[in-house]
């Protein structure tokens, strides 16, 4: 079996005919599906769901980032019955919570370090407030 390579094999084409434009449907807008902001109670479930999940002795830091947010979405869910938000929603409202967090926490070290006379524990988070809110309200203090 030896196939023969020298002549291209022949194809029936069939014979174009003009067709009716087809109908396409309408243009639907792009309606967002974003829902509102969270609220306090939500972020508070989130915080939770991170300090629940990553601090679990039996998979600890091994599990993939996707399982990582599955296991703080279910968390979420099961503490906020009723809610809709996805599990992405979810992830980034996290971002945005451990983002200003971290920046929050450089903050208040850096006042930490001055060592300022005087000053007691709440007055140099109430200093790291102040420097924080220079570049952007600071919506986090219920945590």
């Amino acid at each position: 079996g030896l196939i023969d390579t020298s002549t291209p094999p022949v194809v029936e084409v069939e014979a174009h005919t003009p067709t009716q434009p087809r109908n396409k449907p309408a243009k639907r807008k792009n309606v967002s599906r974003r829902g509102g902001g969270f609220t306090k109670e939500e972020d508070a479930i989130i915080c939770s769901a991170f300090q629940n999940v990553s601090k679990d002795a039996i998979t600890g830091v091994n599990q993939s980032s996707g399982g990582y947010y599955k296991r703080i979405h279910a968390f979420f869910d099961a503490h906020k019955p009723g809610s809709n938000r996805s599990q992405l929603a979810v992830q980034n409202r996290w971002g945005s919570i451990q983002k200003a967090m971290n920046r929050f926490c450089g903050i208040k070290a850096t006042i930490d370090r001055r060592a300022e006379s005087g000053k007691n524990e709440q007055d140099r988070i109430n200093d790291a407030v102040k420097v924080f809110e220079e570049k952007e309200p600071w919506g986090f203090m219920h945590y």
